[in-house]
C-alpha cells in the first residue's frame, strides 16, 4: 500500500504524539489489555502461542468429517461419536482449510459462563479463521496430544452454517478428552445454550 505525503505526515504526527516508537508499542500493548479485560471470561492460550498445524496436501473439505468418523468410530479409545457429525451436515463451513497451509493454533479456556455470541466475538478479536467441524477433526487426527485432558474443546462457526436439529437447535462440534484413561468423545453442543468452565475454544489463525 502506498501513502501520499500528507498521510505519512499524519502517521508521523500520531507516533510523535504517543512518544515515539516506544510510546506506540506501549499504546498497542494497552489496547491488548483492553481486549483482555473486555473478554475476561476467557483465559490465556493454553499452547502459549506455540501451536501450529499444517493441513495435509491431500485434504478434502467435502469428505473430511466422514473419513475421520469412519476411522475414529472403530477405535477402542472412542467412547462416543455423535451420528450427526457428518460432512453433509457441516458442509457449509465459513472457511475451508487450505491444503498445505500452516495455521497458528490457539486454545483458550472458558473460565465463566458465556453465550455463543460471546465466543464468536472473542474469536473475531483474535482474528480467528472459522473452520468448524472440519478443522476440529483434522487437528485431532494430526495432533491429539495438544487437546487438554478433562476438557471439552469446541470449534465454532457462524450460526447459519451449522447443522440444525428437529427442534431448531444448531450443533457446534466439540471433542472431549477424558482425564482418567485417555478416551475420547466427539459430541455436538448447541449454539443456543451457554458454555461454562470446562470448555475450551480452539482458534485457527494465519501465521504472524
Amino acid at each position: 500500500m502506498k501513502y501520499n505525503t500528507t498521510t505519512l505526515g499524519q502517521i508521523e504526527a500520531v507516533i510523535n504524539k504517543l512518544g515515539g516508537e516506544k510510546g506506540m508499542q506501549d499504546f498497542l500493548a494497552g489496547r491488548t489489555e483492553i481486549v483482555k479485560r473486555k473478554f475476561h471470561q476467557f483465559g490465556d492460550d493454553l499452547l502459549n502461542g506455540k501451536g501450529t498445524f499444517t493441513v495435509p496436501t491431500d485434504y478434502n473439505h467435502d469428505t473430511q468429517v466422514d473419513v475421520f468418523g469412519k476411522k475414529t468410530r472403530k477405535l477402542k479409545s472412542t467412547y462416543y461419536y455423535n451420528n450427526e457429525l457428518t460432512s453433509k451436515n457441516f458442509s457449509k463451513a465459513t472457511n475451508k482449510l487450505v491444503p498445505g497451509k500452516t495455521y497458528t493454533i490457539k486454545m483458550f479456556p472458558i473460565s465463566e459462563t458465556v453465550q455463543s455470541e460471546d465466543c464468536l466475538a472473542f474469536l473475531a478479536s483474535n482474528n480467528a479463521t472459522l473452520v468448524g467441524a472440519q478443522g476440529l477433526t483434522a487437528l485431532q487426527k494430526d495432533q491429539p496430544e495438544i487437546f487438554p485432558t478433562g476438557k471439552y474443546t469446541v470449534s465454532f462457526d457462524e450460526k447459519d452454517t451449522l447443522w440444525k436439529d428437529a427442534d431448531g437447535r444448531h450443533g457446534v462440534s466439540g471433542v472431549g478428552r477424558c482425564s482418567d484413561d485417555g478416551g475420547w468423545e466427539f459430541r455436538l453442543g448447541f449454539f443456543e445454550l451457554s458454555w461454562s468452565s470446562g470448555s475450551v475454544l480452539v482458534c485457527f489463525c494465519d501465521l504472524d
